[in-house]
């Protein structure tokens, strides 16, 4: 963030609350058992998260993926949620009336 204040950027930005992905907001791109499997991580110790961490081949996972994931999810569906909702600017608007195609391919 310090970073961000002193280049002046943090003043452009919109702070949105940050929430965790419902099981349900989960399931809509990913299958039931594999949302299961990622959030019975947080019961597992440090070891036995490894090692399933190891099964993906490209991902390290601790008991605490299951948060930073689920929070990371969040975020984005409360950003997208706001800006198709018009609540906040959306990530390519110029601020002078621009709008990113991408932003409307998400709001269809």
């Amino acid at each position: 963030m310090r970073r961000l204040e002193a280049e002046g950027l943090s003043q452009r930005c919109q702070r949105l609350p940050c929430r965790e992905a419902t099981r349900e907001e989960l399931e809509l791109r990913h299958t039931a058992e594999h949302v299961e499997a990622m959030l019975g991580l947080g019961a597992l110790g440090e070891a036995a998260a490894a090692q399933k961490g190891r099964e993906y081949k490209d991902v390290f996972l601790c008991p605490e993926s299951t948060t930073a994931a689920l929070l990371s999810a969040g975020a984005v569906l409360e950003a997208t949620e706001r800006v198709c909702a018009g609540e906040a600017p959306s990530p390519g608007t110029s601020g002078r009336g621009g709008f990113a195609l991408r932003s409307a391919a998400i709001c269809t």
